[in-house]
C-alpha cells in the first residue's frame, strides 16, 4: 500500500496567503481541507477586528499620547535648563566670580 504524499500547505503558508494577499496555489482551491483551513483563518481575522482591535485601540493611543506629554515636558525642561546654563555664563556654574590677576 502506497500512501499519496501530503501536498496540503501549512496552516502557516495559508496565513501568509491571507497577510500578503497573494493569490491563492491551485492546490487550495481544490481541497477541502485547506480551504477550509483558510476560511477558519478568514473567520478568526474578521473576529479580531471586530471585537478585540476596537476595544484595545483606545488604550494604545492613550498610551502614546501619555508618553508623548512625558517625552515633550522632559525635553522643555532640558531645553529650560540648558537656557539658563547659557544665560548664566561659565562663572556660574564654576562657582568662581574671581578673576586671575
Amino acid at each position: 500500500m502506497s500512501a499519496e504524499p501530503d501536498d496540503h500547505l501549512s496552516e502557516l503558508a495559508l496565513a501568509r496567503l491571507l497577510i500578503d494577499g497573494a493569490a491563492q496555489p491551485a492546490h487550495v482551491a481544490g481541497c477541502a481541507r485547506c480551504q477550509r483551513v483558510l476560511d477558519d483563518a478568514r473567520a478568526q481575522t474578521a473576529a479580531f477586528a471586530r471585537q478585540v482591535f476596537p476595544r484595545t485601540l483606545p488604550r494604545i493611543e492613550a498610551r502614546l499620547t501619555r508618553r508623548r506629554v512625558v517625552w515633550f515636558a522632559s525635553a522643555a525642561f532640558a531645553a529650560l535648563a540648558a537656557a539658563v546654563a547659557v544665560d548664566r555664563g561659565p562663572s556660574a556654574v564654576s562657582g568662581s566670580d574671581r578673576t586671575d590677576p
